[in-house]
């Protein structure tokens, strides 16, 4: 377990970086803008929505983040024995599941869903099963596709560790790159409930099409904690003051511009030639913007910049911790609070859903999280390891 003692800012601790906390709120933010883009009044023109309509980049933040701090706070553990599987996976599913549980019944309740209620459609929802399937890809709380991705890879995580020394990370990931080619082949031919259907829904929805975001997170952890453990941060020169953050602003401005160019992508191609919209829309989001994100997170753990100080705030810091639930709520509680109690005001209605995720928060997940873990966690506190993922 890396050492927990002090160091300089703009990390307090080796395995808890506070900007990394905020920018989880950042890429919860990024989602709801996507879904309900408040700039779609004439005014704002047609470039400004379509770059907005991106936002759904802060998925990709997310993955990248679940790669980064997944492999920081659980490798060693692994690589030394030290960490029990059954511990890892009880605080995964401590954190993620009883949350997830509960929207997901929600989102099925009659009283607030047009959705016809079937037995094995909710098993596929609460199994997280549903993600394997483009045809039951977004029933029940649609936003939890990406849980199926997320949990994958919390999955095979212990196994990526133990292979790593034989078979190398990068080369981990294009075996499942071409896992997933193979069986979107096998499928697209014969047809199964929208089962790895299309190579659309390998690259946007399934953790092979998207592994490159998680490994490029896991080679992050590597690499950050090679060098704390190598040279102190003191003597990297990184946190001199005054020293200019062009890590920070590089990774900013390399997002910045990857979410530009998928705006253009689809302007340009998305009706004309699907085809080549997948192509490059593939390129850009799963391949090309995770060394940028690389990147920023490099600089919000290494440098000083008023960009890490506003993340590593308590409000971001408040935000952060709740956006898993600000990010499963988004979308079925949105047409209540923006039709129904807040006439269709976009800005009254974003401040109570993210009130309303911070006291469900509060009252619901970290109680049940914490719970879970007393009742179920068998560890030492000489060799416990903090859990608290991208969407944890």
């Amino acid at each position: 377990m890396p050492n927990q003692a002090k160091i300089s800012a703009p990390a307090t601790r080796l395995d808890y970086f506070p900007s990394l906390t905020g920018i989880r709120a950042v890429a919860s933010i990024m989602v709801y803008l996507a879904h309900f883009d408040p700039f779609v009044a004439p005014s704002f023109g047609k470039y400004i929505p379509a770059y907005v309509s991106q936002f759904h980049v802060g998925v990709t933040l997310f993955f990248v983040l679940s790669g980064f701090l997944i492999c920081y706070r659980y490798e060693p553990g692994f690589q030394q024995g030290t960490l029990a599987s059954r511990n890892y996976f009880v605080s995964r599913v401590a954190k993620i599941y009883p949350m997830y549980l509960l929207v997901t019944i929600w989102a099925f309740l009659p009283v607030v869903s047009k959705q016809v209620f079937r037995p094995g459609v909710f098993l596929l929802n609460i199994s997280f099963l549903r993600g394997f399937s483009d045809h039951y890809l977004f029933t029940g709380d649609p936003s939890g596709w990406s849980l199926t991705v997320e949990e994958l890879f919390y999955v095979l995580f212990p196994l990526m560790v133990f292979y790593s020394r034989k078979i190398p990370y990068p080369l981990q990931a294009i075996f499942f790159l071409l896992t997933g080619f193979l069986l979107t082949l096998v499928f697209s031919h014969v047809p199964f409930r929208g089962f790895w259907g299309s190579y659309s829904f390998l690259f946007e929805y399934t953790f092979f099409g998207r592994c490159f975001e998680f490994y490029t997170g896991v080679l992050l952890a590597r690499h950050v904690r090679k060098k704390t453990r190598e040279r102190p941060l003191k003597s990297t020169g990184l946190l001199r003051p005054g020293a200019i953050p062009w890590r920070t602003i590089a990774g900013t401005g390399w997002i910045a511009l990857g979410t530009g160019l998928m705006a253009f992508n689809a302007c340009l191609n998305a009706k004309i030639d699907p085809v080549r919209f997948l192509a490059f829309e593939t390129l850009l989001n799963n391949f090309l913007l995770p060394p940028g994100i690389a990147f920023l997170f490099y600089g919000l753990i290494f440098e000083r910049s008023w960009w890490q100080r506003l993340l590593a705030t308590p409000l971001f810091g408040i935000l952060g911790k709740s956006s898993y639930v600000f990010y499963l709520i988004h979308v079925p509680l949105f047409g209540l609070f923006y039709f129904g109690w807040f006439g269709q005001k976009p800005l009254p209605t974003f401040i109570a859903m993210e009130v309303l995720a911070w006291l469900l928060y509060a009252v619901i997940e970290h109680p049940l999280n914490g719970l879970i873990r007393r009742k179920f966690l068998k560890v030492s506190r000489k060799n416990s390891v903090g859990v608290a993922g991208p969407l944890a």
